[in-house]
């Protein structure tokens, strides 16, 4: 399939696949550089993530596009990372960390990566709670982050595979995940990050399949 085939044809599924818009840019700018069929130009990186992340997400199983209208759910999911300790989720007065294992921050995974790994968590907390049909608010404090995930991608690879991940859960369920910044001081999820735990009783006890840099805090009853 040339090129301009497959843009215009991604272009069509974005009805369904709504996050795409943001990945289209990438194939848009490299097409319009081709003055004629026979001349020659080198892919930069985005055009290949976002290639990539198509790939992922129509490999994904039961994507639709759903009538049903959004309805705007705030069900107080707070996420925060400290690089020195781990990564946290807070959901209204529960919570729960994943430590960070020694060596985590090998290759090109860097705090951001960790930071992403934290809405990960959050949107597999949502699935798995059964929502659908929504858009969900989710606190944090990296801008960063936040930035990357509205726009589809960010410049780190491994940050990038985890926002493709985060899109194949999301658009099974036809979710919209909004995230939204807040201040370390006013970040519910901060002091879970540093160890600074809430009460046993209160821990929310769910696993998940894990990075292998990480490794699920269980508090002794």
């Amino acid at each position: 399939m040339r090129i301009s085939s497959l843009h215009g044809s991604l272009k069509h599924v974005t009805f369904i696949f709504r996050e795409g818009w943001s990945i289209l840019p990438p194939l848009s700018l490299f097409i319009s550089r081709f003055f004629n069929d026979l001349f020659l130009r080198h892919a930069l990186c985005s055009v290949f993530d976002s290639t990539r992340w198509w790939k992922s997400v129509l490999s994904t199983p039961g994507g639709s596009c759903s009538l049903v209208p959004h309805c705007a759910i705030d069900p107080g999911v707070w996420v925060n990372t400290s690089s020195s300790w781990g990564i946290s989720l807070v959901v209204k007065e529960y919570w729960s960390v994943w430590c960070l294992l020694l060596g985590w921050d090998h290759d090109d995974r860097d705090i951001s990566w960790a930071k992403s790994v934290a809405l990960k968590l959050a949107i597999l907390w949502l699935v798995r709670n059964r929502f659908s049909d929504c858009n969900v608010m989710v606190r944090g404090d990296n801008m960063g982050v936040i930035g990357a995930f509205n726009k589809g991608h960010l410049w780190n690879t491994s940050c990038n595979a985890t926002i493709f991940r985060m899109a194949s859960c999301l658009v099974p369920f036809n979710i919209l995940l909004v995230p939204v910044y807040v201040a370390s001081l006013e970040n519910r999820a901060d002091s879970v990050s540093c160890s600074i735990l809430g009460p046993h009783h209160l821990h929310l006890g769910f696993a998940f399949k894990l990075p292998s840099e990480l490794s699920p805090f269980l508090p002794h009853v």
